[in-house]
């Protein structure tokens, strides 16, 4: 789920929304992977920038209706 639909779904809750904000504005998992196959010489600049724009171009649709539920069944279904 992206930073945006979690906002949306939690904004009735000041404190849940400031949390998934942070949250959001924190991960930096992308940005790691990106530098990992550029200095690994792994992929181009190029690649990389095609690459985004497609993971951009898709629309994920959350499995859940409600924010809680998204939130706990990847937990229980990992277990």
């Amino acid at each position: 789920m992206s930073t945006s639909e979690s906002v949306n779904l939690m904004r009735h809750s000041h404190g849940r929304n400031h949390f998934q904000l942070r949250w959001g504005s924190e991960e930096k998992h992308a940005d790691t992977w990106e530098n990992v196959v550029l200095f690994s010489r792994q992929r181009t600049p190029e690649w990389i920038a095609e690459h985004t724009e497609r993971l951009r171009s898709l629309a994920w649709s959350r499995p859940f209706p409600n924010a809680i539920t998204n939130l706990v069944y990847p937990v229980l279904a990992s277990s």
